[in-house]
């Protein structure tokens, strides 16, 4: 027998919200409403509405499950409230605010942030007993993956109905906590450092174009870019705060470099792949002179960049941060590999992955390049053999 349907409240008219309510169209009998902070974003969220439904071809049934609305008071009517706006805490903090005032005591609280855990949005336990982190991966259809972050605070009946929730979507979850939130952005943040370090010698076109591989397709300056880097300085500022995994050292200075392209740039859109390689900061006047150099050939360069991912992946795995099926299937559906890790590791090979890592702590002396054990011990290819075999 199918559970009653729920009503779904959505707040943050952006691209990942209507991403997000395209799920719900898709997945569901529940009524979903979608609210606007004033009447000019409500017309802008018809607008979206009728672009999701000429290019998804929903029938007027499934349009007709979904509201917009400007009046803050329909939050009261929500099973499910989910906050999906800017990666601004403070604009977070004023959204939970309103939930705290508007919703009914049973409403399953949830923040799509990819930076901040519940803990940084409020210390109010009216909030937190029924409060979560449930990250989205863009787009929400294509990946099913959520990064569920739960805490110490939330009751039991609120975690068990979270749960239930992810199932009803068929979401693939990875349950985390502040140790290990956001563990699948953080494993390439790691990368981007390298890459924007090579950028010193190659430039930011080419150094992008060296972080793509068949493991990592995108290319990592281009995902900062398309991301937005308003939101990836705000993630890094949190991951370094809160995490170990993301180490103090070039990841600050990375901060710094990304708070330059953003402050000097010459559009309300900044970007790091825009026009000449260096044509926004001047790399010699910002973070960028504070990064050591490195340098190698284009095919050791290629390499030395994946290299990097996988030892980070690797670290996490052997910290037990993240299982290798979770690794696995984000690499794949969030971040577009065509190949495993181990395939990776073979083609690479062990013993180049190694060299290519300590060449460049050498250099920089940053402690995430130290080999994983299990690329050292060979421990993780003699696993995958095991478990074909």
């Amino acid at each position: 027998m199918k559970s009653p349907a729920k009503t779904i409240l959505v707040i943050g008219g952006g691209k990942m919200g209507g991403s997000i309510i395209q799920l719900f169209i898709e997945s569901s009998r529940d009524e979903i409403i979608w609210l606007a902070r004033n009447e000019s974003q409500a017309a802008k969220l018809r607008k979206k509405l009728k672009r999701i439904k000429k290019v998804i071809g929903f029938n007027s049934d499934d349009v007709s499950r979904v509201s917009i609305d400007t009046n803050p008071e329909v939050i009261c009517q929500a099973d499910y409230i989910i906050e999906t706006v800017i990666e601004d805490v403070n604009v977070k903090k004023q959204i939970f605010e309103l939930c705290l005032e508007y919703a009914n005591e049973n409403a399953i609280l949830i923040t799509n942030s990819s930076s901040y855990i519940p803990y940084d949005i409020t210390d109010d336990i009216k909030i937190l007993h029924r409060m979560a982190g449930v990250h989205f991966f863009y787009p929400v259809s294509g990946t099913s993956l959520v990064e569920v972050i739960t805490h110490s605070d939330i009751d039991e009946d609120a975690a068990i109905e979270l749960r239930r929730f992810c199932d009803s979507y068929k979401l693939r979850t990875i349950w985390q906590d502040r140790n290990n939130a956001f563990m699948i952005n953080m494993f390439i943040m790691h990368m981007a450092s390298e890459a924007l370090r090579l950028s010193l010698t190659v430039g930011l076109i080419k150094s992008n174009y060296l972080s793509q591989s068949q493991l990592f397709p995108y290319g990592v300056l281009a995902l900062f870019d398309a991301i937005g880097l308003p939101t990836i300085w705000h993630a890094q500022v949190s991951y370094l705060k809160r995490n170990n995994f993301i180490k103090i050292g070039t990841s600050e200075k990375i901060i710094g470099l990304i708070s330059d392209f953003i402050d000097n740039a010459k559009t309300n859109t900044p970007r790091l792949l825009s026009g000449d390689n260096f044509n926004i900061v001047d790399p010699s006047d910002s973070s960028y002179s504070e990064l050591v150099k490195i340098e190698m050939s284009d095919v050791d360069a290629k390499d030395y960049l994946e290299s990097v991912l996988i030892n980070s992946c690797l670290i996490a795995i052997e910290s037990e941060l993240i299982s290798l099926s979770d690794v696995e299937y984000a690499l794949k559906y969030v971040y577009g590999a065509k190949v495993s890790l181990s395939s990776e590791i073979r083609r690479i090979g062990s013993d180049k992955i190694i060299s290519l890592l300590l060449k460049g702590y050498e250099k920089t002396n940053e402690s995430y390049l130290l080999p994983s054990k299990l690329i050292i011990n060979n421990e993780f290819l003699d696993n995958q053999l095991k478990e074909t075999a």
